[in-house]
């Protein structure tokens, strides 16, 4: 899916798969979600985790009172992966 895909929800999760375009994802006591996405943007929560999977694109995601996790598929990130948690952890997966 390419183009823009931009999410908000307050208690209910955001799930974005496949997107090649930019995604915006914005959450308040919900999980969000984004799998095998390539493009770039932006993913925070509040009261909620965040995770990504994936090899590739421009993400900054955060959240505050939640996990990050980050699963890779393969040994590396190409392009640019910044993630901030503040009250909760980051974890990094190799696939």
């Amino acid at each position: 899916m390419a183009g823009r895909v931009t999410a908000r929800t307050t208690n209910g999760p955001i799930s974005i798969s496949g997107s090649s375009g930019e995604v915006q994802a914005n959450a308040q006591n919900g999980p969000i979600s984004l799998d095998d996405c390539s493009g770039s943007g932006e993913a925070r929560a509040v009261n909620g985790p965040v995770h990504i999977s994936g090899h590739s694109g421009t993400y900054r995601l955060s959240t505050q009172n939640g996990p990050i996790s980050v699963e890779l598929d393969g040994d590396r990130w190409t392009g640019t992966l910044d993630a901030r948690a503040v009250n909760g952890p980051l974890s990094l997966k190799l696939s």
